[in-house]
């Protein structure tokens, strides 16, 4: 599956496939994080629904090829329909939520400039579905329409047509997003006063109804966690919010629950270990307040503030908890500068679990600066090339064993280039191996300015 965009911020056109590792890599101001906020947006469970409920009109229209004014014409048409018939259609229904998310772009990114009018989004390369499951799903759907009408209840036929355009996003990411974004050691810190700064401001955390007309009625809510226009604001202003990713990442710190670990709580651990050694990252959360975040430090019971650990540990302790606490199997996680803070041995730490989550079936996007994170990648996909070509090879043996960190990646590795002129390009050869030398350019430049300088140097030795 592709994703392609152009007038995306300074991305003038670009077309990428997600695997389950992809790699932004480019110079600042490139359009690399809007992009990877706008694939959190198309995944998002709640944007789909958004489209398919909001819109339903229109994806009835696009699904049945016209208008259906009533459940009983919808039954009709549905008992017509086969999963060959379906499947011809299922393009059509996605690229009408990026459209439809489109539309909406400046609200998800909270702008209020004209900086994605003349934006596109649109997938291609869409994959077939499994017929079986489409036949399941086409027995639902006239199931579901049938107990409708004998109940004489209305129905959101959107939220039936919903299921085939979500079963296009279950392979990558099943509509689970997670967004880890820059700095995200500002956050840590501040969370608590931004939370009261917003109370302040009496922001509410309710419900509001969805926008769009409805073909054949019902009700429409989704939860708003952070109502950009507030109510009673202070004459000062409102407060300045994020875009809807960082909002999201946000939320997770406020309604952080320790009570149970999730299913990736091992790698959270393997994580810890290797970045902490035997110091420990700790939440304290009394019944019905905020999480407080303590670091326990080596052979010591003191339990330090975060803001007296090292920076290392505040930027890394957000993608340790998500691990631990809220990312779930077979999501999208993206991770924006993974290497912040980090020596480069502990990016080469960091990419070996992250590698092992992804041979689960964990899904990630780092958008990253450091030519250690792919040089870490390349590590890693050429270890699995070896493993595959000489598995029984007694050097293969020993460097798994020298070295018993290490992650052959299995999964399909993408990368691109954002270049200033606002084009975006494959770097992934045909090995499989990420292209580094674009990126090295940079150190190539610096180092061939100090060469320059020893030359000068040399010629005028005594």
């Amino acid at each position: 599956m592709k994703i392609s965009v152009t007038n995306l911020g300074p991305i003038k056109e670009a077309t990428v496939e997600l695997g389950g590792l992809t790699v932004f890599v480019g110079p600042n101001g490139t359009g690399k994080s809007y992009l990877a906020k706008v694939i959190y947006g198309l995944q998002s469970r709640m944007t789909i629904i958004d489209s398919s409920l909001s819109y339903d009109n229109r994806f009835v229209n696009t699904f049945f090829g016209r208008d259906v004014s009533t459940a009983e014409e919808a039954l009709l048409l549905l008992q017509t329909l086969t999963p060959a018939s379906i499947q011809q259609v299922i393009p059509a229904l996605v690229n009408l939520h990026a459209e439809l998310f489109k539309d909406r772009l400046g609200e998800f990114f909270n702008d209020d400039s004209d900086m994605f009018d003349n934006t596109t989004i649109c997938y291609s390369d869409i994959p077939n579905l499994d017929e079986q499951w489409l036949e399941i799903g086409l027995n639902d759907a006239i199931k579901n329409t049938n107990a409708a009408i004998n109940a004489q209840k209305d129905i959101l036929l959107g939220s039936i047509l919903f299921l085939f355009c979500w079963s296009v996003f279950s392979a990558y990411g099943d509509g689970k997003v997670d967004y880890f974004p820059a700095a995200r050691s500002n956050f840590m810190l501040t969370y608590k006063e931004l939370y009261r700064a917003r109370a302040d401001e009496h922001v509410g955390l309710g419900s509001v109804p969805f926008k769009g007309n409805n073909a054949l009625g019902g009700i429409r809510s989704i939860p708003e966690f952070f109502d950009s226009k507030g109510n009673n604001a202070r004459k000062m202003g409102s407060l300045i919010r994020f875009d809807r990713p960082t909002e999201d990442f946000i939320r997770h710190l406020y309604d952080l629950d320790t009570s149970k670990e999730n299913a990736l709580s091992t790698i959270a651990a393997k994580l810890e270990k290797l970045l902490y050694g035997e110091e420990r990252f700790l939440v304290e959360q009394p019944e019905g307040a905020f999480p407080d975040f303590r670091y326990q430090v080596r052979h010591s019971e003191n339990k330090i503030r975060l803001h007296l650990a090292s920076s290392m540990v505040t930027d890394t302790s957000p993608i340790l908890m998500g691990l631990k606490y809220w990312v779930e199997p077979n999501s999208l996680v993206i991770i924006d500068e993974p290497e912040s803070h980090l020596h480069p041995e502990a990016q080469r730490d960091l990419i070996n679990v992250l590698a092992d989550a992804i041979n689960q079936d964990l899904k990630v996007i780092l958008i990253t600066h450091s030519p250690y994170i792919l040089s870490c990648i390349n590590n890693l996909i050429k270890l699995q090339g070896l493993k595959k070509q000489f598995p029984d090879d007694a050097d293969v043996q020993a460097l798994l064993a020298d070295h018993p960190n290490m992650v052959p990646l299995e999964k399909q590795v993408c990368a691109y280039h954002f270049d200033p002129d606002g084009s975006v390009k494959n770097i992934v050869h045909t090995s499989g191996l990420i292209d580094e030398a674009e990126f090295t350019e940079p150190f190539d430049r610096i180092n061939g300015l100090y060469e320059r300088m020893r030359d000068i140097e040399w010629e005028h030795r005594g």
